[in-house]
């Protein structure tokens, strides 16, 4: 007779990974409660990417000492399950599974505020006369600093990027709408000109309070939607469950395929021996459409980001679709 234990190892390297998991984790345990029962215990592990979070799962479930995990799969292995992040019961890629999550409840809200957050966002609000914010994700090499390890890693990296200033109509669109813009992302190296600080427009950073773990999920979570260039901090705009516009994605397997995300816009793709871009047949049929950026440069794709109207253009459509659901009961990938 096995003992109903579950033992859970996560990653905690990247936020999104953490947050996304964590989701599908308790999903699957919910389905196999409804025919046995029992205990989970999550694994500790080296790195945490947002203490914040960590502590409201600690709350929840029991966290075992961080033991090499070789030994207790050596020990448990004949009379438990044991759940790893790579098992096919927690998928990353289930689009079935991240349909029924992203269709229920919120799991939880920030029971811990930061005074000081909530008090300059809405400082913030009153200082542009608005009421409402969005959160926005443009990453630059500055961003992703420490996954840059060599000139591989920052070339990979660079793939990524979309220039802030490429937002620049969306701010000015957004802002006519109503909505403060909140740059989402620390140790960005661009920043828009001095000439646009007209724009009620603000960088995360001159939030920061010191208590930096919590304040990205308390932005977050008050936002109106995010629209963002790729980031684990999209995840938990979706665990919060608000809309995100992805804006450049790397390839087109990589769009969530949940209501959350009615619109995504794709990078311009080419080849070095072609005067014009990747078709659209070609970009949404395998490899291409599966491949990562390493496998992009593999086979000497290069990508450009879109133009600043053209991302404008997503960003209308986009808002339209989630002011009135009923006008997209699919997804739409531009291209």
């Amino acid at each position: 007779m096995k003992v109903p234990i579950h033992f859970v190892m996560l990653p905690t390297g990247s936020i999104g990974h953490l947050v996304q998991d964590y989701e599908k984790v308790l999903f699957q345990i919910d389905q196999i409660r409804k025919i046995e029962r029992l205990s989970v215990f999550f694994m500790k592990s080296n790195d945490v990417s947002n203490l914040y979070f960590v502590q409201q799962l600690k709350k929840r479930y029991r966290f075992l000492p961080r033991i090499p995990f070789i030994y207790l799969h050596r020990i448990f292995l004949r009379i438990s399950k044991v759940y790893r992040q790579r098992d096919l019961q927690i998928d990353s890629k289930s689009d079935f599974i991240l349909s029924k999550i992203h269709a229920s409840p919120v799991p939880f809200k920030v029971p811990t505020r930061d005074n000081l957050v909530d008090d300059f966002i809405r400082k913030l609000l009153f200082s542009f006369g608005l009421t409402k914010y969005v959160c926005l994700v443009a990453r630059d090499l500055g961003f992703d600093t420490h996954m840059a390890r060599n000139a591989f890693e920052k070339q990979k990296q660079s793939m990524r990027i979309t220039p802030i200033h490429f937002f620049l109509p969306t701010i000015t669109y957004l802002n006519e709408l109503g909505y403060l813009v909140i740059r989402l992302g620390r140790h960005n190296e661009s920043h828009l000109e001095s000439g646009s600080n007209k724009l009620a427009y603000v960088e995360i950073e001159e939030i920061d309070s010191g208590c930096t773990s919590l304040a990205d999920f308390q932005v977050v979570e008050g936002s109106s939607f995010l629209i963002s260039t790729g980031s684990g901090i999209d995840c938990v705009g979706l665990f919060y469950r608000k809309p995100v516009l992805y804006v450049n994605l790397l390839s087109a397997s990589a769009h969530p395929k949940t209501h959350l995300c009615p619109i995504g816009l794709l990078p311009n793709y080419y080849l070095p021996n072609r005067e014009s871009r990747l078709t659209m047949e070609e970009v949404s049929s395998e490899p291409v459409c599966s491949a990562g950026a390493a496998k992009l440069m593999e086979m000497g794709i290069s990508l450009a980001p879109k133009s600043p109207n053209e991302i404008l253009d997503a960003v209308k459509l986009f808002v339209h679709s989630i002011e009135d659901s009923n006008s997209y009961q699919q997804k739409v990938l531009l291209y």
